[in-house]
């Protein structure tokens, strides 16, 4: 049967689409008429009038809702091509917001018409007669706008989208609703006559109320929408982040569970081939020390026999292996230091007490020797049907954290376990270590610790929000219980990292800030009846008006603390997984030139103290320490360069200690840099700082990449400062984070060699202390200086001096205290860009200079009604919302953060919303290898 395509669509779809359409329509006019004869005249005879209300304003919307669901059904019979694929529905989710905006207009027309507006008939105040009907239109637009926009949201922002919507709804709602249409279009034009009909009999100062008023409403729209449109921003990079939290979380316990899977499944197999005769009983020592060196996360391994089972004439038979300092195994004989079988023996309860129990997983314990907690697992092997003996299998904890560094937890992730006792076997803490959650929810009076343990003990595995212990910031907390060990895993990540995104957070809460303080100052406005003029009323607008600017310079200024810009010049390496990524990025790059890895020398760094000189020195002291490997050829400098020292005096750097460790070779200096870098004050005294510590190998003629020596960290979180020593104290900063980061430093130079590192764009190592200044300080020594001479200056102004020349002594003598404190500031600070805290000075001159010459033209022959009207009442009433207003502005232009292209990436990655159009960047031109070239 011949069915030609039309747009992908046989003929027939389209007939169906169309017949279905046109049903749709009918029924749309049947639902109409229904409702407007035979429902009317129903709820007619009610006693009630509300039904009546409700069925009438109900009819027409009602009816273009059945039409619209019946046209998105029709064109749902059809396949459309993918670029327009997604209009229908946005077109609907549009139209059936506007539908819902119209009946809550129609409802609250009909609800003002037979209920409000006969309650307010006879009222003669200002209130009803002007505040009423600007606020009845505000409500009406306000319905639609809230619909539109709505609509836009649910059709997702789609242009071609809201062509189609208009041009379908247009048609529809013509079809459907032309009475409506025709009487809202009357209704508009008698409104607007009667508005400017209203308007040319008021006086000014009820056209300036009318005014205040409408921007009043208009400022309290923008707050409410851009409030929304911040909560739904917030929750979905919340859901986002939570989702991602989780599967970290997950990723964790799965890692530790299958680390102890993969322990019980050894033991499990021995003890099987064992019973089997797989696995000779003298064959048995040899397995032990294969399987052992074949894990090398394994501490250690071993067997027992009953008595006389091993050999008929060996009565105890208990070999071992465990692992020493240099990594290998050793063996030891248990016969030869105590009776295993010894019922009486504490020290035999591991071999009795499986026995008699079968397999299990022991409680976990400490052992002197190698200073670590130790997890064993034992497993039953049997002849002739009775248990002869058990293999035991012995996990390190220390080997399981630091395989939970391998995974990415984020800047301040970290994982604890808690063993069946609630005691913590586990934890990047040193002192939880060997401590039950009784003893640490006394220490940080938190009972919720307490709780989490016994749901999770109990095998409940959930999630909850609370407050870190260790950082004591917000964290999720995620526990799950390890049910082949009875243990719990418990994982904490920080809720502010994963939610980072501070650019766009304060973007957007400025934007609510200055709406929200532009309602409330149009708000007191109309409190305080300005537009009457009264002197009074004036100068509490001024007063609050003065009042609201200060209070948005200090929100501006919390955020700016509360935000911090977060780190974009650098890769912030916190775990093994981030500084993995970017080892095997350069591993890529030498095999792209076809040379052979890059030599990796772990390095770390510990800071003793830091002293700071000027605003572009800093004196610092410390430790150094890389470990390089035995087999490095000797033509390798084992040294390292500060090259942020200009000064060679500036550097003293003097080998502590050196020894050799397993396979490498441990090197220690210390050394007193005076580090030469340039702040930035700008932000002053707002300002956050960061001292940089780069670090090069000597030999930079060798492939040698630094890599951080995070092992050798307790907590490599940037909060708990990795790097520094407890109590390190700083004059007037205080430390924020620490941590080591990748650069990749561009060198426009090949250092006298093609051979040298740079060549290859191997990423310099940064030891990274980001400190914050603390504000009291320039508070008290600038901030109450300003505050003091601006309150002196609009004393002067206030109080009726006998000439301009008594103003002008009092400011001449108040500028000489700004200009020395000026001058102080300058010299502490020796920048040559104007810092925040500055301004004031500036506006402080522009003040002096204005207040002089205001003076001068009052006590002049001079009439100028501006100055002249009411004893100077006009600059009066300006001087402090004039003087806060500029502050504000100044404040908005150094605050106000700017784009970031990587938030932007960063939301369209996850699906949030951004005001910021990400970038889009090329990649790099690929050249081949040299060889090639």
């Amino acid at each position: 049967m011949f069915n030609p395509l039309i747009l992908n669509n046989p003929i027939s779809r389209w007939l169906i689409a169309i017949s279905l359409f046109i049903l749709t329509f009918i029924a749309g006019k049947v639902v109409y008429w229904v409702l407007s004869r035979w429902v009317k005249r129903l709820t007619q005879k009610t006693e009630t009038k509300l039904d009546d209300i409700i069925i009438d304003m109900l009819e027409e919307p009602f009816a273009f809702a059945v039409v619209l669901v019946g046209a998105r059904y029709s064109l749902g019979w059809l396949t459309l091509p993918d670029s327009i694929a997604a209009w229908p529905d946005d077109a609907f989710q549009f139209l059936l917001a506007i539908t819902i905006a119209w009946f809550a207009v129609r409802l609250y027309d009909a609800l003002q018409q037979n209920y409000l507006v006969p309650l307010t008939q006879g009222a003669q105040s200002d209130f009803y007669t002007q505040f009423v009907p600007v606020l009845d239109t505000g409500i009406r637009l306000g319905g639609w706008v809230a619909g539109v926009a709505v609509g836009f949201h649910r059709a997702n922002y789609n242009i071609e989208a809201i062509a189609v919507t208009l041009v379908i709804g247009s048609v529809v709602v013509f079809l459907v609703a032309r009475r409506a249409l025709i009487e809202a279009v009357q209704s508009t034009k008698s409104f607007i006559t009667e508005l400017v009909a209203v308007q040319s009999e008021k006086t000014i100062h009820k056209q300036v109320y009318n005014a205040i008023l409408f921007l009043c409403f208009i400022s309290l729209l923008v707050t409410l929408f851009l409030s929304y449109r911040f909560y739904q921003d917030q929750t979905q990079r919340e859901d986002f982040a939570l989702e991602e939290a989780e599967q970290d979380a997950q990723a964790v316990v799965d890692y530790i569970d299958d680390e102890l899977a993969e322990l019980q499944s050894l033991v499990d197999h021995m003890a099987n081939d064992l019973t089997s005769g797989a696995l000779p009983y003298d064959q048995l020592a040899n397995r032990l020390r294969a399987e052992a060196n074949a894990h090398p996360h394994i501490y250690g391994v071993g067997a027992a026999f009953k008595p006389y089972t091993y050999k008929p004439d060996v009565e105890l038979y208990s070999p071992y292996f465990t692992r020493n300092e240099e990594g290998g195994f050793e063996r030891r004989q248990v016969e030869d230091s105590y009776d295993y079988t010894n019922p009486t023996d504490p020290n035999a309860a591991w071999y009795t007490g499986t026995m008699a129990e079968g397999n299990r997983w022991l409680d976990p314990f400490f052992a002197p020797v190698p200073q670590a907690w130790l997890a064993p697992y034992h497993a039953v092997f049997y002849q002739d049907g009775q248990p002869a003996g058990l293999i035991a299998g012995i996990h390190s904890l220390d080997s399981l954290a630091d395989l939970i560094r391998q995974l990415d937890l984020g800047e301040e992730g970290y994982s604890f376990i808690l063993a069946q006792d609630g005691t913590f076997i586990a934890h990047p803490e040193p002192s939880f270590l060997g401590t039950n959650v009784y003893e640490q929810a006394a220490k940080f009076d938190d009972t919720s610790l307490i709780r989490d343990a016994e749901r999770a003990l109990a095998g409940e595995t959930f999630r909850r929000e609370g407050q870190d212990l260790i950082t004591g910031q917000d964290a999720w907390l995620f526990y799950q219980s390890v049910p082949s060990a009875g243990w719990v895993i418990g994982v904490v990540m920080d809720k502010q990292i994963h939610l980072s995104a501070p650019n766009t957070v304060k973007r957007s809460l400025t934007r609510i800030i200055l709406s929200l303080i532009a309602f409330l100052l149009f708000l007191s406005a109309l409190l305080f009846h300005a537009d009457r003029g009264k002197v009074f009323r004036l100068w509490g607008v001024s007063i609050t008006t003065a009042i609201l600017f200060t209070v948005a310079i200090t929100l501006i200024c919390y955020l700016e603390v509360t935000y911090p810009p977060r780190e974009n010049d650098q890769v912030i390496l916190v775990n093994k997984s981030s500084l993995n990524d970017e080892l095997d990025q350069v591993d890529q790059r030498f095999e792209r030139e076809g040379l052979p890895p890059p030599i990796r020398i772990p390095t770390g760094i510990m800071i003793e103290t830091v002293t700071f000189g000027s605003t572009t020195e800093n004196m610092v002291t410390g430790y150094i320490w890389q470990k390089y490997p035995l087999d490095l050829p000797d033509t390798i400098d084992r040294e390292i360069i500060l090259p942020d020292v200009p000064d060679p005096e500036g550097l003293a750097v003097e080998e502590m200690y050196r020894f050799e460790q397993g396979d490498v070779e441990v090197i220690g200096w210390t050394f007193r840099a005076n580090l030469k870098q340039q702040p930035k004050v700008s932000k002053y005294p707002f300002d956050e700082a960061k001292i940089q510590i780069q670090l090069w190998p000597k030999s930079l003629n060798k492939n040698i990449v630094l890599v951080p020596d995070l092992n050798e960290y307790q907590f490599t979180n940037p909060t708990q400062t990795p790097g520094l020593v407890e109590g390190l104290v700083l004059e007037d900063w205080a430390v924020e984070r620490s941590f080591f980061g990748y650069r990749q430093d561009k060198y426009n130079a090949t250092f006298g060699s093609s051979q040298v590192i740079k060549k290859f764009n191997i990423p310099d190592l940064y030891y990274n202390i980001v400190i914050r200044r603390n504000i009291l300080s320039p508070i008290v020594a600038y901030a109450i200086t300003l505050s003091v001479v601006i309150a002196l200056m609009f004393a002067v102004m206030v109080i009726h001096a006998e000439s301009s020349f008594n103003v002008l002594s009092y400011a001449a003598a108040l500028f000489f205290v700004v200009a020395v404190t000026h001058v102080g500031l300058r010299s502490e600070l020796n920048t040559h860009n104007v810092v925040y805290l500055e301004h004031g000075f500036i506006i402080m001159y522009l003040v002096l200079l204005s207040v002089s010459i205001n003076s001068m033209l009052f006590y002049s022959n001079i009439n100028i009604p501006l100055i002249q009207y009411k004893n100077n009442l006009i600059p009066k009433l300006l001087y402090w919302p004039a003087l806060q207003g500029i502050m504000l502005a100044i404040t908005l232009g150094v605050f106000y953060p700017p784009a970031d292209p990587a938030e932007a990436i960063d939301a369209l990655q996850h699906g949030h919303d951004s005001d910021v159009a990400p970038i889009a960047v090329a990649p790099p031109p690929d050249y081949g290898t040299t060889a090639e070239r």
